[in-house]
């Protein structure tokens, strides 16, 4: 279970602006704040900057958030784990349309083979799925576009190759 003060991290990430967070959170601003300072001397340093009027992350606030980030993905695996004990099972992920329509038959033959799980796909555009990853929305992703490496721990899962068509008469520049 994540402390309260790093949901409230997280949710300022989300928005870079302390109202917007307080407003989504039903607290006030100053408690936002107050938040936020409890988790920068708790680390002993500065999570956020400003660079003019605009909120940021500082170096260490990205380090930061890259943790709790995926510790609050585990946190929400772990519940879903644990429920699932008492019902069936179930995984949720994302794909991309074209990466999901490539794989309906592994899915299809999976769930034939295993008829006590459920399955949730959500399809949408890589930049979306990242954020439901990120969210602890979705378990994994399967993606054919490039994304931030460092941030994901991935696997090849496929390598297809890509064709290109054109309309007869057209001259390549």
């Amino acid at each position: 279970m994540l402390d309260f003060r790093i949901h409230t991290f997280l949710c300022v990430c989300r928005h870079m602006n302390y109202t917007r967070a307080a407003a989504e959170l039903h607290i006030t601003q100053p408690a936002v704040s107050q938040h936020i300072r409890y988790l920068e001397r708790e680390y002993g340093t500065k999570l956020f900057s400003y660079k003019g009027k605009h909120l940021q992350l500082t170096q260490a606030g990205h380090i930061l958030w890259n943790a709790v980030t995926a510790i609050s993905h585990d946190d929400a695996i772990l519940k879903e784990h644990l429920r699932d004990l008492q019902h069936n099972r179930s995984l949720s992920f994302g794909a991309t349309p074209t990466a999901g329509v490539g794989i309906l038959d592994k899915l299809a033959d999976l769930l034939k083979h295993n008829d006590d799980m459920n399955l949730r796909m959500e399809i949408a555009d890589a930049e979306k799925l990242l954020q439901s990853l990120d969210d602890g929305a979705i378990d994994f992703a399967i993606v054919e576009s490039s994304f931030d490496q460092g941030r994901y721990e991935s696997l090849l899962f496929s390598n297809e190759p890509i064709v290109a068509v054109c309309g007869t008469g057209y001259e390549a520049p």
